[in-house]
């Protein structure tokens, strides 16, 4: 029995330690099981797999870099979509401006398109001098046959223009004895002259003496307009016909006149005078204006002719001041093209609103393009964004700003003050559109380069996060079907081990009796 008791009481302990053992390995199986199954890994450290845990790791590092890159696309977006909406703003001032310099020219706030040159050879003269030269005789631009002026007593050439649209120099007489004289034609004063117009632009020093602008003829025949008694006077006298005839306008000294005449005795039967194209009075004629034959003077008399308070003669009633443009026509020009002549001594500033509108439009274009900055990038002032496609750095895109300010759009100078200036603004408007939707053009195809890597990137970074579960990941139904089989292998392990305790103690029993 001795014999016989250690074989079986060494059967029932190693049975005994076989059955723990199993137990603890069955545990340590369902263990594992139970963390795979919380984790939903295969692998959660690399003791469970070197290979695949530190694979898996470097795909998830690389998508987490992936990651940085697609964030900072995502703010590059951003600048661009900011950009973009500083362009829309832009257009539409931009735009505004246009409607600003086109309404100013349609509202004609601006000279005549023709000079005032250019209005009178247009009426073909007889006889033309612009009294704008620096040297020589003063040149007969009309189409008669009229010779050139002499200038006499040392008038001065080159004075300041007397009118601001391409205006020319002008004369300067002293009021002592200079003079233009004009030689004597048929086209002028010899022989009958049924219909006449004389015009001529001044600006007189001083308006109190008595000084000749213009006269033809002598005492008995003639056409004069002269200055006296703060105004300037018209006549002409036929004697024994008509006249003499006596008008007169009050002037101002130092401003700058376009004085005309007209004689008509083929339709309208009358004399007039015009200031600045506004008449100023009117007599009756009866016949055409008589040969006569006496000196033609600009400036200072010549001969003599016949004031309103009757004939002069001699070479005295000097004009002091400024004169230019002095025209001769054998036709009547009517009052609506002499008006346009003294519209066409100044040109008038544009419209005050329509200037400070379009200025305020500038300053808004430069404060807009200001504000269009992003995260320290403002596409619209020049700046350059850099877009990075790589974690290696290699592929990159640059997305170039552009200078819309209105500098950079070439506004920076530009007004409507003169009809040039606007039509030049004009251009410039138009040529800043064309810039601007030019850029947004890039700038929508950069965005789309953008929006497209992001996409790439975006599914590199879920391809590798896929690739790093596929290495660690567990099969949750197997888990859970292999923890189920372990519970129960575990459970008949506990009952292996209580029959096994309880046949061991059977044979100690046995033993004792």
């Amino acid at each position: 029995y001795a014999c016989g008791e250690r074989t079986l009481t060494e059967i029932t302990s190693l049975a005994l330690r076989q059955g723990l053992l199993n137990l603890q390995l069955t545990q340590r199986l369902m263990d594992k099981a139970q963390l795979r199954l919380a984790t939903g890994k295969e692998v959660n450290s690399g003791i469970d797999g070197a290979d695949r845990f530190f694979a898996s790791q470097t795909l998830l590092a690389q998508s987490q870099d992936l990651a940085n890159l697609l964030e900072n696309l995502g703010q590059n977006l951003q600048t661009i979509e900011m950009a973009q909406n500083g362009i829309e703003g832009v257009t539409k001032l931009l735009e505004l401006a246009q409607s600003k310099a086109q309404t100013a020219l349609d509202q004609q706030a601006f000279a005549p398109n023709q000079s005032l040159s250019d209005q009178i050879l247009e009426d073909d003269p007889v006889a033309y001098y612009r009294l704008n030269e620096l040297a020589g005789p003063a040149i007969n631009l009309g189409s008669g046959a009229v010779g050139n002026a002499s200038y006499q007593s040392g008038v001065t050439r080159g004075a300041a223009a007397l009118y601001e649209y391409q205006g020319e120099p002008s004369a300067q007489f002293d009021g002592i004895n200079d003079r233009v004289v004009i030689p004597n034609s048929n086209d002028i004063n010899v022989g009958n002259q049924p219909v006449r117009t004389v015009e001529l632009v001044f600006n007189a020093d001083e308006t109190t003496n008595r000084q000749i602008l213009f006269e033809e003829g002598g005492g008995t025949n003639n056409l004069a307009i002269y200055i006296q008694d703060g105004q300037v006077w018209a006549t002409t006298r036929d004697a024994g016909d008509f006249g003499p005839f006596v008008i007169n306008q009050n002037i101002e000294a130092g401003e700058t006149y376009h004085v005309a005449v007209t004689f008509d005795s083929v339709d309208r039967n009358d004399f007039r005078a015009y200031l600045n194209g506004e008449e100023f009075g009117r007599e009756p004629v009866t016949q055409a204006l008589s040969s006569h034959t006496g000196g033609i003077g600009v400036g200072r008399l010549n001969g003599s002719t016949f004031f309103h308070d009757g004939n002069q003669g001699g070479n005295g009633a000097a004009f002091r001041g400024r004169i230019s443009d002095v025209a001769i026509h054998n036709s009547v020009i009517s009052e609506e093209r002499l008006r346009e002549r003294a519209d066409a001594l100044e040109a008038p500033d544009a419209d005050l609103e329509l200037q400070q509108d379009f200025s305020e439009l500038r300053s808004q274009i430069d404060q807009l393009t200001r504000d269009a900055s992003y995260r320290g990038v403002n596409l619209l002032r020049g700046d350059a964004m850099q877009s990075i496609f790589s974690t290696e750095r290699n592929s990159v895109h640059v997305t170039q700003g552009e200078d819309i300010t209105s500098y950079g759009l070439g506004l920076e100078n530009l007004g409507l003050d003169t009809e040039e200036n606007a039509r030049l603004a004009l251009s410039a408007i138009q040529s800043a559109l064309e810039k601007v939707r030019s850029f947004s053009s890039t700038l929508s195809t950069d965005l789309s380069i953008i929006s497209t890597r992001e996409t790439f990137i975006g599914q590199g970074i879920n391809t590798r996060e896929e690739g790093s579960s596929k290495l660690v990941d567990a099969d949750i139904n197997a888990e859970s079907a292999k923890l189920l089989s372990l519970n129960t292998t575990l459970q008949l392990g506990h009952n292996a081990l209580f029959f096994i305790n309880q046949s061991r103690s059977n044979i100690g029993q046995l033993i004792f009796r």
